[in-house]
């Protein structure tokens, strides 16, 4: 008699469970109303063209860098989770900035979490609006935007000028420390205070 009953109660529970679902999904199927139409789209569109324009605001689509505003810093590199951007730097042409030589991102590693653009201190690295890269080779779905390794010349030519700069400054400290530059600079500071 038990197995009798466990047999009915499973029976009951199973039709239950569809009943549910039925309760779901039934509305979509008859499309009764607006709120359950259908909202599932062909790739492509046959309608209309999905233009990146028509995309939602914050879409994440394939990243890019501007190099000139890139300071090398491989921040991106340290938070990226998939390790899908390669950087390699050298020491530039001033200071504390780097030369940003190789700068790869491997599209088909990216993940699109968009933790490299949020830690950019230059917001050099954007997602584009851009979404269809299928392509049949692998290394096509690497993003180059390396700048190259510099030369002997320019490396000569980045130190000359890093002189030059460093001698300027210190002829400017010297001239603020003389009488005269004392006296120079403290009525600048009286006429722009007029």
């Amino acid at each position: 008699m038990a197995k009798i009953n466990r047999f009915y109660k499973n029976l009951f529970d199973g039709l239950a469970s569809i009943a549910t679902g039925l309760k779901t999904t039934l509305p979509y199927i008859i499309g009764s109303g607006d709120r359950f139409k259908e909202v599932t789209e062909e790739y492509p569109d046959k309608i209309s063209a999905r233009m990146p324009e028509d995309l939602p605001p914050r879409f994440r689509g394939f990243l890019e860098n501007d190099i000139d505003r890139c300071s090398g810093c491989k921040y991106c590199v340290d938070v990226c989770p998939v390790n899908c951007i390669k950087i390699e730097t050298e020491p530039g042409p001033t200071r504390n900035i780097s030369w940003v030589a190789v700068f790869n991102i491997d599209n088909s590693e990216c993940i699109f979490c968009g933790l490299c653009v949020e830690v950019c201190p230059t917001k050099s690295l954007v997602h584009t609006r851009e979404y269809q890269g299928s392509t049949f080779n692998m290394d096509d779905m690497v993003s180059h935007f390396g700048r190259g390794w510099a030369t002997d010349q320019m490396k000569k030519n980045w130190s000359s000028d890093q002189k030059r700069k460093d001698l300027q400054a210190e002829e400017q400290i010297l001239f603020e420390q003389s009488p005269v530059g004392a006296e120079l600079v403290k009525r600048n500071k009286e006429s722009s205070e007029k």
